[in-house]
């Protein structure tokens, strides 16, 4: 077989005729707009579309969450850039069906109207940033069961805003609040100290040590509720009947006269179990506090300390069980006022 070999000069112009051609196509491709495309999506994570980075402090003023606008693109632009919001729930129904199936008892609830209110539905992002916000005002959070899940539900409406990116175009917003105490994100769990529990009926077997840990969840800005005692949930079907049955409440009071230090707590019932607030002990005079615990080499642990003495039943027929608890909790640093 012959073997051609192109004189130099001759694949040269072939190069140049080549390149020129690639040259050609790439001027006529518009890479500014594949590239550099601006639109408006709305902020959340994962496949889900949930934002659930914001919580509320329940001693704010205000209990603010926001819909946030992102622009998408390399370049920011140099105009401002609008887009309106509209309530929306294909993604809260989605998120029921992934989540629980058919299972209605562990559904999410959609926020209720009483406990929101929008200012503005519609947001700029200003020319040369990245986000815009929409306000939304939380509010009778009170209210709310620490036990659901409770979503706001968005769209960006395409007929009322600049270029919308579609892929991004829905969120759904987890409420989330707390108050000094408690958090409805993350598990408040204080851990039990020298802390017992005793039968109040003749021939009953001596106290019973608590060595494990309870939940708090907050109820208002200075209350909490747990669980009481030596109760335990059942399957989560059952939950809510038992957490009516056997949960009380702690109100955080002002500061005990007696000692600056602390706060005086007050015990009350949930729902429908009896409890009765029992006479301050020398170590359970039904406190909050905050503690310092010092450590060898003249280190320091900081923590978050619950001292109270109480009895309750949640059987009207059965005996009261007498409870002296100290449970904490530990902080990163040491706050200055209770």
């Amino acid at each position: 077989m012959k073997r051609y070999r192109l004189h130099g000069s001759v694949a040269s112009l072939l190069l140049v005729i080549v390149s020129g051609a690639l040259f050609s196509s790439c001027n006529n491709y518009d890479f500014e707009q594949e590239f550099y495309k601006n639109e408006i999506g709305l902020l959340s994570m994962g496949e889900m579309m949930v934002n659930d980075r914001q919580v509320v402090n329940l001693n704010d003023e205000e209990h603010i969450v926001y819909i946030i606008g992102n622009l998408s693109g390399s370049q920011r632009v140099n105009k401002d850039m609008h887009f309106t919001v509209m309530a929306d729930d294909s993604l809260f129904i989605r998120y029921n069906k992934t989540n629980y199936d058919v299972d209605e008892t562990r559904f999410a609830h959609l926020l209720s109207p009483e406990c929101y209110e929008m200012p503005e539905m519609s947001g700029v992002i200003k020319a040369g940033e990245g986000q815009g916000l929409i306000p939304i005002k939380l509010k009778n959070l009170d209210t709310l069961s620490p036990d659901s899940t409770y979503l706001l539900n968005f769209k960006i409406d395409e007929s009322a805003s600049d270029a919308v990116n579609r892929r991004k175009q829905s969120v759904l917003i987890k409420i989330f609040y707390e108050n000094d105490f408690a958090s409805t994100k993350v598990k408040s769990e204080y851990t039990y100290r020298n802390t017992e529990v005793a039968i109040l009926a003749e021939g009953s077997s001596a106290a019973r040590k608590l060595s494990s840990s309870v939940q708090l969840f907050p109820m208002g800005v200075s209350s909490v509720r747990m669980l009481a005692g030596d109760e335990t949930y059942k399957d989560y079907k059952e939950a809510l009947e038992d957490i009516n049955a056997k949960s009380i409440v702690l109100e955080i009071g002002d500061m005990d006269p007696k000692d600056d230090s602390s706060r005086k707590v007050s015990i009350k019932p949930y729902k429908t179990i009896e409890v009765v607030q029992l006479p301050a002990l020398p170590k359970y005079p039904n406190t909050y506090r905050l503690v310092e615990d010092k450590l060898p080499g003249g280190r320091s642990e900081y923590y978050k300390e619950f001292r109270i003495h109480y009895k309750y039943r949640t059987d009207p027929n059965a005996a009261w069980k007498e409870v002296k608890a100290n449970f904490r909790q530990r902080v990163e640093k040491y706050a200055d006022k209770l």
